[in-house]
């Protein structure tokens, strides 16, 4: 089970997300599925119950990957 710690990390790297997507010139509709995925790796981190780093990384790669993706 997540702490809060988990889930203060995360949302401090889902926020650090959130701000290059809006730097990022990508339309509206790309920059939400970016971080809708980016939240789905968060739940997925928590049902496998990886630990804090694993978690905050995951968000984190996953929008990367949605963002190049959206890109080309």
């Amino acid at each position: 089970m997540f702490t809060m710690e988990h889930y203060e990390a995360v949302y401090k790297a889902t926020v650090d997300v959130m701000l290059v997507l809006l730097d990022s010139g990508l339309p509206a509709s790309d920059r939400v599925e970016v971080l809708t995925m980016a939240c789905a790796s968060f739940q997925l981190s928590e049902e496998k119950n990886v630990g804090l780093d694993v978690a905050c990384q995951s968000v984190v790669q996953t929008a990367i990957s949605e963002m190049c993706r959206a890109e080309a």
